[in-house]
C-alpha cells in the first residue's frame, strides 16, 4: 500500500503567491519524461507543476487545513494537489528531450485569467547557458600533435 504524503502550509515555503496577470520566474517541480504527455482531451502536452499559488486558491487551502486541523484529521496532497499551480509546454516547443526543463530548472510561466480564473497560460524555458569545460586532454593532445610535427620536420625521431 502506498503510503499518502501529508501536507502543510510549511511545504508552500518559497512558493510565489499569484494575485493578479503577470509573468514570474518559477520553478520546475516535474520530472517529465519525453515519451509521457497528457493526452486526455486531444492536446497533447506536458504538465509541469510549478512552485506558485494563486491567492484564491490558497484561500481555500487554508480553509480546508482549517477545517482538518479542528475535526483532529491530517490534510494530504491528494486532497489539495489541484490547488496548486500547473502549467503546460505544448508540442510545438519541444524539438528533442534535451528541450524538456527538469525538476528545479527555472522558468518563464505567464498567468492570466481564463474563464475568470486565475492560471498559468504559457511556460517558457529559459534560455541555457553552455558551460565552459575544463578539457586538460584536449590540450595534451594539441602539444602531442605540435611535437610530432616538429619531429617530422627536423626529420628526427
Amino acid at each position: 500500500m502506498k503510503q499518502e504524503l501529508k501536507f502543510s502550509l510549511m511545504h508552500l515555503d518559497n512558493y510565489v503567491i499569484v494575485e493578479e496577470p503577470c509573468v514570474l520566474d518559477v520553478t520546475c517541480l516535474s520530472t517529465l519524461h519525453y515519451d509521457v504527455l497528457y493526452t486526455q482531451d486531444g492536446h497533447d502536452r506536458w504538465l509541469v507543476k510549478l512552485n506558485t499559488v494563486t491567492a484564491p486558491n490558497l484561500k481555500v487551502l487554508k480553509k480546508i487545513i482549517k477545517k482538518n486541523t479542528s475535526l483532529g484529521v491530517d490534510t494530504y496532497y491528494s486532497e489539495i494537489t489541484y490547488l496548486l499551480s500547473y502549467g503546460a509546454i505544448w508540442e510545438t516547443q519541444i524539438y528533442t528531450p534535451e528541450d524538456l526543463p527538469v525538476k528545479g530548472e527555472k522558468l518563464w510561466a505567464a498567468f492570466d485569467f481564463v474563464k475568470g480564473v486565475l492560471c498559468c497560460t504559457h511556460i517558457t524555458v529559459k534560455t541555457r547557458k553552455t558551460p565552459t569545460l575544463y578539457k586538460p586532454a584536449l590540450d595534451i593532445m594539441q602539444q602531442l600533435t605540435e611535437l610530432e610535427l616538429i619531429i617530422e620536420q627536423n626529420g628526427k625521431i
